[in-house]
């Protein structure tokens, strides 16, 4: 396989009592694939552009791998030898029978220290394959992974479980077969190309993220959900975090024990066995999309304590990479707690014209962000440009040059004002703060630009003192 970052880890499973109990998978018979295509996502989870070829990781660089988040492992920095599954780690899980869970997040994610608002150039998903939906296992299909992430998970059980999702990757396998075990493994290196997952904060009551899986087909350089036929759910593994009741471990990239999964089974009504967008449909008997719990302590049978479990992943930085920060000023506001979350961003040529890459990243609390550079190992000359999304207009950096060091950095400064987002503070600004003038709980786009709480005549002073202002 092209990298010699990744090989097996450890796995484990749990459920609902809807669910059967995982069963153990013998760790030789877990298969390692090779993604051979991949494409950016946009912050929609929509492939950007046609599928390309996986290139080599570069030759240039060596990667300095670390793990940002991995729900196989119990270290929480070292990466197992190539060719080994170390003893320490858990075996290996699949929930039994023809279930489908093409698409999961996991509940508040939490990430190794130092790697919260970075990229992962590095990913590991494990999985059951069988698109025939037989027994014995078998047939072949297109295979297409997406991976993102979100900077906020939704565990009230009302749904949508995701919300300001981030950049991420699809990769592809051409003609993904049974082959000699339905039980698959799949690591894939991006540190040859010019995009990354983004990565959102930690863990705590302001910063909760997620971490999401979509499993399906692709036409041309679309995605598309399996059909009813397909069997495709994730494999599972221990967290191996502190506290974890039956194997406390030291992996400080843990989440909680609860995970939502878009899933169905042969025992259903009348399953639908398509994506639900991960809203909840607790309502029915027999829901689709749900929220389980990974953590199986309740259950009295020490064979079938488990302990807390997660869909099987893995995120890993490369503290090599060739990265863009920066910090964003987002000028006349008066509560930075308020602030957008997200930011997208567009990387040009150094004369502005050329498009290389648009990525959407979490923003730090004080509003710092890092980005891919779009050529990883050498790094170039570029134009960083603020995509608006909000009341402060897009803006352009001066040319910057990333090949002297790992690090760049391109500070902007956001002018605000721009309440009907036309690209330009004008009349019409004017006009939407007088006609929600007094209101409150509104964001910028309602009228209260300085995030003070209350549209006032404090927006009103915004608008005019940024009175003909451009995106650029």
């Amino acid at each position: 396989m092209r990298s010699s970052l990744f090989l097996i880890a450890g796995l484990t499973a749990s459920s609902f009592a809807q669910r059967p109990s995982p069963v153990p998978v013998d760790p030789s018979l877990i298969e390692t694939v090779e993604a051979t295509g991949w494409a950016p996502l946009d912050f929609f989870g929509n492939p950007i552009g046609p599928i390309q070829a996986l290139p080599e990781p570069a030759n240039a660089r060596a990667a300095s791998w670390k793990y940002a988040f991995d729900s196989m492992n119990s270290q929480a920095n070292a990466l197992p030898a190539t060719g080994t599954t170390p003893s320490t780690l858990q075996p290996l899980w699949v929930i039994p029978g023809n279930y489908r869970a093409y698409m999961w997040a996991n509940d508040v994610t939490a990430l190794n220290t130092g790697t919260a608002y970075g990229l992962a150039k590095g990913a590991y998903i494990a999985f059951h394959w069988n698109p025939a939906a037989t027994a014995p296992a078998s047939g072949s299909l297109n295979f297409a992974a997406k991976i993102y992430t979100a900077r906020k998970f939704d565990n009230t059980g009302d749904g949508p479980a995701v919300s300001q999702a981030l950049g991420g990757v699809m990769v592809t396998i051409a003609n993904l077969s049974v082959g000699t075990s339905p039980y698959k493994a799949l690591p894939f290196d991006l540190s040859a190309t010019p995009n990354s997952i983004a990565l959102p904060g930690g863990m705590n009551t302001t910063t909760a993220a997620s971490i999401v899986v979509e499993l399906g087909t692709y036409s041309g350089s679309t995605f598309a959900p399996f059909n009813p036929i397909v069997v495709c759910s994730p494999l599972f593994g221990n967290m191996l975090a502190p506290g974890e009741p039956r194997y406390p471990g030291t992996n400080v990239s843990r989440s909680t024990d609860l995970y939502w999964a878009d899933d169905a089974s042969t025992f259903t009504p009348t399953p639908s066995y398509t994506f639900e967008d991960f809203t909840n449909t607790s309502g029915s008997t027999f829901p689709f999309c749900e929220l389980y719990t990974g953590d199986t302590e309740s259950d009295p049978t020490p064979a079938n304590r488990h302990g807390i479990i997660q869909p099987a992943i893995s995120l890993l930085v490369d503290q090599n990479a060739k990265v863009i920060t920066g910090q964003l000023t987002f000028d006349d506001q008066v509560d930075s707690s308020r602030l957008p979350k997200t930011a997208t961003f567009q990387v040009f040529d150094a004369a502005g014209v050329t498009l290389l890459s648009t990525q959407t990243v979490a923003l730090s609390p004080t509003q710092t962000y890092t980005i891919a550079d779009p050529n990883p190992s050498t790094g170039g000359t570029y134009v960083v440009r603020y995509v608006q999304g909000n009341v402060w207009l897009s803006k352009r950096s001066g040319v910057i040059n990333t090949t002297g060091s790992p690090s760049t950095t391109a500070n902007l400064l956001l002018s605000n004002g721009d309440i009907d987002l036309s690209a330009e503070v004008d009349a019409a600004d004017i006009d939407l703060v007088i006609a929600n003038f007094g209101m409150t709980n509104v964001d910028g786009i309602g009228g209260d630009a300085d995030l003070s709480n209350e549209v006032d005549a404090a927006d009103i002073d915004v608008v005019i003192a940024n009175f003909g202002a451009t995106g650029e």
